[in-house]
């Protein structure tokens, strides 16, 4: 899984020199290219666990089942996104609910996104 770390290390210096190009088509151009990476990215992020933890394939096989998984289930995918949008949503704007989400959120997210 340290891959997906370095792909998603690497989409998120993409948006920040995207961001730092200044005003222009060379930006737009840029953000445009990293929202259509980092989409599918996050949606292989949130089926690769349990395609991994339920069937034994190689790497490779197991990224292509989650993202064909996340679009396969469409809906679903957009409720975990938004599950998961809140949480850090909610920890960013309410500061001490970060301190509880620290504690206790891993938890209630799996519950909540297991339930869906």
């Amino acid at each position: 899984m340290a891959g997906q770390s370095a792909v998603g290390l690497v989409l998120a210096l993409d948006f920040r020199i995207a961001f730092a190009a200044g005003a222009g088509a060379l930006r737009v151009m840029m953000l445009v290219g990293c929202v259509l990476l980092v989409i599918p990215y996050l949606f292989i992020l949130l089926y690769i666990f349990p395609v991994q933890a339920k069937f034994e394939n190689p790497v490779l096989l197991n990224l292509k089942n989650a993202f064909l998984m996340s679009f396969q289930s469409f809906g679903y995918t957009l409720i975990l996104l938004l599950v998961l949008g809140s949480f850090i949503f909610a920890g960013l704007v309410f500061p001490p609910l970060a301190g509880l989400l620290l504690i206790c959120g891993g938890g209630l997210l799996g519950y909540l996104t297991c339930c869906v």
